[in-house]
């Protein structure tokens, strides 16, 4: 079954609006807020103090030798990377896929980002919401 959000869903939207697109999901058996879903991500990124309050375990990232870059260019190398239950939705309409996270050791206001690899295993279409109409197109 699909998983929508009706109008209903926005009442305590104030539109219009441009803010990010931000959600709660789980990781195992821990619930994940502040998660950044960026389409323009190539990546899921775990910020390595978000994986340590998780309590997991260094040991268990796979060692990997490689460099996200952001916005400004900037490299940051990957520490690791893990893959992990995740679930999005709650039953009886929800999903679990097994996804890999880069684990970044960076500060950020974001838990986690969820790129591409996140929508595709979940089959996520996310679409900008309009209230109205355009004139003068």
């Amino acid at each position: 079954m699909d998983i929508a959000f009706r109008e209903a869903d926005a009442r305590w939207v104030h539109h219009p609006h441009n803010d990010a697109l931000v959600i709660s999901f789980q990781i195992g058996t821990k619930n994940i807020h502040r998660a950044f879903v960026d389409n323009g991500r190539s990546a899921n990124i775990l910020y390595y103090i978000t994986f340590k309050k998780m309590g997991l375990p260094d040991l268990d990232m796979s060692g990997e030798d490689s460099w996200v870059y952001g916005f400004s260019g900037v490299g940051v190398r990957v520490m690791g990377s893990i893959r992990l239950p995740c679930t999005l939705g709650e039953s009886p309409l929800s999903v679990t896929k097994m996804l890999e996270f880069k684990v970044l050791n960076q500060e950020s206001s974001y838990n986690v980002l969820l790129g591409r690899p996140f929508l595709r295993e979940m089959r996520v279409i996310t679409l900008i919401h309009r209230v109205g109409s355009i004139k003068g197109s």
